[in-house]
């Protein structure tokens, strides 16, 4: 679990910055910049909550965090005990972050909450995503791009 929320670091995520066990990472209202790494996003295969929420992040939305997820099912699949284990929270309200839902993202099978409130993501929904997120509870939409 790595919480950085409301801190005063500042810089960008490495490109080396490889968790495969992290299940947590906030990263909400801090100053941290750039693009979320593809290198990064791949290797994140147990997470289960992001939040970049009112961050300095820019850039689009990883598709790699989509196949990470995949990759990860694949090897919890043969591991009964990590069955359930997978994305449920992604947040990116309010942030720079920008372009379209990656088709990859119908992978993310056990996400709970998508925010992208406010956020300068655009275009629509792919049906593939709401195929896949049978779990799905809780969408934000308010003032973004998205339809």
């Amino acid at each position: 679990k790595i919480e950085l929320e409301q801190t005063r670091i500042s810089g960008t995520v490495p490109h080396h910055f490889k968790l495969p066990r992290l299940r947590q990472l906030d990263l909400r209202r801090t100053s941290i910049s750039g693009t979320f790494p593809a290198t990064a996003a791949a290797s994140l295969f147990s997470l289960e909550f992001l939040d970049l929420d009112r961050s300095a992040l820019s850039g689009t939305l990883p598709p790699e965090l989509g196949e990470a997820a995949r990759v990860g099912s694949q090897f919890k699949k043969k591991m009964s005990s990590f069955a359930d284990v997978g994305l449920r929270r992604l947040e990116v309200e309010d942030t720079a972050i920008s372009g379209t839902i990656p088709p990859s993202f119908k992978h993310l099978t056990q996400l709970v909450q998508l925010d992208l409130e406010q956020s300068s993501v655009s275009g629509t929904l792919p049906a593939a995503v709401f195929e896949s997120t049978a779990q799905l509870e809780r969408l934000q939409l308010d003032q973004s791009r998205v339809s």
